[in-house]
């Protein structure tokens, strides 16, 4: 359910740059700034500092899709 496998061809403690926009950059300083990070510096976890569970992020999805895409979009025929 949640990979714990390292970067694949690097180092077990090894890091990637991974470019994003500005304006992800702000948002996602700001989710730091009110909500901070799990012990082993996750940004996002359940009420009690779990591993969100996968049933959450889909329905998060799912909710998400609803709001920005048309009907059609969401369920395509």
């Amino acid at each position: 359910m949640h990979d714990r496998r390292g970067l694949k061809h690097r180092a077990a403690a090894e890091s990637r740059v991974v470019p994003i926009p500005p304006d992800l950059v702000g948002i996602l300083r700001r989710h730091v700034d009110r909500f901070g990070t799990a012990d082993d510096g996750r940004l996002f976890r359940s009420s009690k500092g779990n591993v969100v569970a996968a049933s959450t992020y889909s329905r998060a999805w799912k909710a998400a899709r609803k709001l920005a895409l048309t009907p059609v979009q969401v369920h395509p025929r």
